[in-house]
């Protein structure tokens, strides 16, 4: 590999991939189809190995408090009102918006020099001997390695046949955010019987 990588998705799964492949020397580039980082439903948690990555990536110290939230564990709720409940190991986990954690990602993704490009649709692309050769919505780009991160239905994967077998196809997602402290550092993830 000479050391020309492109990253399909600019979330957290791309921008980790990035600082990692530009902290060992090589040349990235993140292409995001959307114009800034998309803020999305997700999980807004990290468990305790997240955290770590963070800190060991140097992302975590240009996080603000008011951004995030320190997590002890997590408690499963059932309907009848029955739980249990998990200690996270330290250094525990972290309760944050995928909005914060896509900027300080990005941040650090620039200050290692990755170049990141918004606003940039990758629309096929083609694996040869020498090279990936890819079509973008800027133009022609030419790379020694692609790495997918481009999200759950993957159009990349999807044109290089690597998307498992399709599920019922139903996935929701829900949250919900408070102006006020919590009342427990647990996250709490209530059940419900049936779909």
């Amino acid at each position: 590999m000479r050391g020309r990588v492109v990253v399909a998705g600019g979330g957290p799964a791309g921008l980790a991939a990035a600082i990692h492949l530009a902290g060992r020397g090589l040349d990235v580039t993140v292409l995001e189809r959307a114009a800034a980082p998309p803020d999305k439903a997700c999980g807004e948690g990290l468990v305790p190995s997240g955290v770590e990555e963070l800190e060991t990536m140097g992302a975590r110290e240009l996080l603000e408090e008011s951004e995030c939230h320190p997590l002890a564990g997590v408690r499963y709720v059932q309907e009848d009102g029955g739980h249990a409940t998990g200690r996270f190991p330290a250094p525990g986990g972290l309760g944050i918006r995928r909005s914060a954690l896509t900027r300080v990602l990005a941040e650090t993704a620039n200050g290692a020099g990755v170049r990141i490009t918004w606003n940039c649709r990758l629309k096929d692309h083609y694996c040869g001997r020498e090279e990936v050769r890819l079509e973008t919505s800027a133009g022609p780009l030419a790379a020694d390695l692609l790495v997918a991160a481009d999200g759950l239905h993957s159009p990349v994967r999807k044109r290089a046949g690597l998307l498992p077998a399709p599920g019922d196809g139903r996935r929701y997602g829900v949250r919900r955010h408070f102006h006020h402290a919590p009342d427990s550092d647990f996250v709490e993830v209530h059940l419900a019987q049936g779909r």
